[in-house]
């Protein structure tokens, strides 16, 4: 793909790649997945993808960011690593570089956990006005997917929240646009 775009700082990788399908006018997720990673069985997943090699291929002119640069700063990985032992944090880490199949989250006892899992996008409204402000452009920021966070640390607000729609369709990367930002969490 041309012109990926860059990831803007703390976006998730799910984002950017949303990103990617709304500059390029792509609406097809099956065709951004062809563009992006030339594999149309890659699950959208917001948290801690993988097939991130693709991702570091398609930044290589940037000569910015490296399999872990993407993977601390624009995954949540770097929330559960610090609890992990360092083998399984190593294997997480080559998981989230090729294909995983969903064992990364199994890995690293997500599964098994307690704390719940995301069901909504959140947001914050003041940060969204000044994403585009800063960047014209809006995105998805990691600190709103912390669990069971409901205000923004930047701004100690309510985060507002969108209806996670993945269970439609799993291979679908959904953009922040500003009329999907409409409900309270």
């Amino acid at each position: 793909m041309w012109n990926f775009p860059t990831p803007l700082p703390d976006e998730l990788i799910y984002s950017t790649i949303a990103r990617a399908g709304l500059h390029h006018g792509i609406q097809s997720p099956k065709q951004l997945l062809d563009e992006v990673y030339q594999d149309r069985k890659v699950v959208a997943t917001i948290d801690l993808p993988s097939h991130l090699n693709a991702i570091v291929h398609l930044l290589e002119r940037t000569g910015c960011f490296s399999l872990i640069d993407l993977i601390y700063k624009h995954t949540m990985f770097g929330l559960y690593a610090p609890f992990v032992q360092e083998s399984h944090r190593q294997k997480a880490i080559t998981l989230m570089a090729e294909q995983a199949s969903g064992s990364i989250h199994l890995m690293l006892g997500l599964n098994a956990s307690r704390v719940p899992n995301n069901t909504k996008f959140h947001y914050c409204p003041i940060c969204i006005q000044q994403q585009r402000e800063t960047y014209g452009e809006y995105f998805w920021n990691r600190a709103w997917f912390l669990p069971n966070l409901s205000i923004c640390l930047k701004h100690n607000c309510s985060l507002l929240s969108q209806d996670y729609i993945q269970q439609q369709h799993r291979h679908l990367f959904l953009p922040l646009l500003p009329n999907q930002t409409q409900d309270s969490a």
